[in-house]
């Protein structure tokens, strides 16, 4: 990933810049256009009405939870994006952001039968601004982009979704496309103040190609939606046939924006990135 690039690729997208979020949002409240749940059922409070701030707002990465936040390790918890079963046994490495390649990881472990891996890097989770390469023979290769992520209250290992074959294929099916080997697959969480999976979130995804395509959830999960132009409750979208390279992410309610994220998508692989105020 080249850097100079950087400020090209997301001064492309709206609602990014470098001023903080304070106040609190209008949020939508007609599901018409919000799909299946509007805005106003997220927490918005910690964040800014661009018009009456006067600017825009850009992402911060949260806090890490008081389990997590000392010391170098920090555990995370593999599971299946549909089903949630335990993926264990998977190859797992920490990597720094502009390691495309991943040529030089930070820390390298396998997770156990119960997909918990604990990685140790300098400064854990409250510095490591990175990604976790996840390889195993029989699944495509994700790529977790960690800024953001937190383990849930009253838990000590934070919990990401894996996409397996099997997994991979349900969500190629449901949203009638074919992945090839060529292209990447991007997947966006959009977090609300709360950490929580935010409805209503509209979501610019582009890459160094362009912007590409975007395809929200609907249904709570169980389907994708060919019209929908903002997130329902489960707070996802999907990028499919994303060339390979830096991808930026916006996110906003009602026009107003609310967090941006960076990442990149390599061939064959699954990015996940998330997206918070």
């Amino acid at each position: 990933m080249n850097p100079s690039k950087l400020l090209p690729l997301l001064a492309g997208l709206s609602g990014l810049s470098l001023a903080a979020c304070s106040g609190t949002l209008a949020a939508s409240t007609d599901p018409s256009t919000t799909g299946t749940t509007p805005a106003s059922a997220s927490d918005w409070t910690c964040v800014a009405d661009a018009a009456d701030a006067g600017t825009l707002m850009t992402y911060h990465a949260p806090q890490a939870s008081a389990a997590a936040a000392t010391g170098d390790s920090f555990t995370v918890h593999f599971r299946e994006a549909y089903s949630t079963a335990d993926v264990g046994g998977v190859s797992v490495s920490a990597c720094l952001m502009f390691d495309e390649d991943c040529a030089s990881p930070l820390a390298h472990t396998q997770a156990d039968d119960s997909g918990l891996a604990t990685l140790t890097v300098p400064g854990g989770l409250r510095s490591f601004n990175g990604y976790l390469q996840i390889t195993a023979a029989t699944m495509p290769t994700n790529l977790v982009f960690v800024p953001g992520r937190s383990p849930a209250y009253g838990s000590s290992a934070i919990d990401i979704d894996v996409y397996t074959a099997t997994a991979l294929g349900i969500t190629a099916t449901l949203a009638g496309v074919t992945i090839g080997a060529d292209l990447g697959v991007v997947r966006v969480d959009a977090h609300d103040c709360a950490s929580a999976p935010a409805a209503g979130v509209a979501l610019s995804i582009a890459s160094q190609d362009g912007p590409v395509v975007t395809r929200y959830f609907t249904a709570n999960g169980a389907d994708f939606s060919q019209t929908a132009k903002t997130t329902d409750a489960t707070g996802v979208a999907f990028a499919f046939g994303v060339v390979g390279g830096m991808i930026g992410v916006a996110a906003e309610v009602d026009g107003a924006p609310v967090g941006g994220s960076i990442g990149f998508a390599r061939p064959g692989a699954v990015s996940s990135v998330l997206v918070r105020p």
